[in-house]
């Protein structure tokens, strides 16, 4: 791949740096949210199905089976947690190709770019777990020199997979273009360089 004569790695923390630092914040506090959300309902959860069994005096066949509800309760609320917060995936390639797009913007097009996607992305996920388990085989030494750089590759790829999805294009440069006939996936709008356009 032959780099473009005007690419600019620090475009990033120009004056727009500050737009980036936010937006980032915004979605590692949502993720953190959507977390604890999780673990409250799973405590709330625990607790009743905990008081019920010190209340009821169940025997043991009552008891492997609350603990296995218990179990496929957290198992659901995990795989339905990990699924929400996909919406906030591509945020950081978004700020990447235009750090200058507004924070709701930004949060708006990640989820319509995730939309309908999310289980092909989870098992996207789920297929580097080998990868993962023989790296650890090595001592983390396949991760760094690896496995690392093919999922940074593979997660880059797929931005730009659903950038085509949702009507983007993203040049050389890593700036939006827009599409043919100007507007996104469904006559919303869109974006050129952080502006929007109708």
């Amino acid at each position: 791949i032959k780099r473009p004569a005007d690419f600019n790695l620090g475009r990033g923390f120009s004056p727009n740096y500050w737009n980036v630092v936010k937006s980032m914040f915004i979605r590692t506090l949502f993720t953190a949210l959507w977390a604890l959300l999780y673990a409250v309902v799973y405590l709330i959860l625990t607790g009743i199905i905990v008081g019920v069994m010190i209340a009821s005096d169940a025997s043991g066949g009552v008891i492997v089976f609350l603990m296995f509800l218990l179990f496929l309760i957290g198992l659901a609320g995990g795989f339905l947690l990990a699924l929400k917060l996909y919406e906030y995936r591509m945020i950081p390639y978004i700020l990447a190709s235009d750090p200058n797009m507004a924070r709701r913007d930004v949060f708006r097009i990640s989820k319509e770019m995730v939309k309908g996607e999310r289980l092909n992305i989870l098992v996207l996920d789920l297929s580097f777990i080998g990868w993962i388990l023989l790296a650890v085989l090595t001592c983390g030494i396949l991760m760094i020199f690896y496995v690392n750089p093919y999922k940074m590759l593979t997660e880059g790829a797929l931005f730009h997979k659903l950038c085509e999805k949702v009507g983007f294009r993203v040049d050389m440069n890593g700036q939006f273009l827009a599409p043919a006939g100007g507007n996104m996936g469904g006559g919303n709008g869109g974006y050129y360089n952080g502006n929007m356009y109708n």
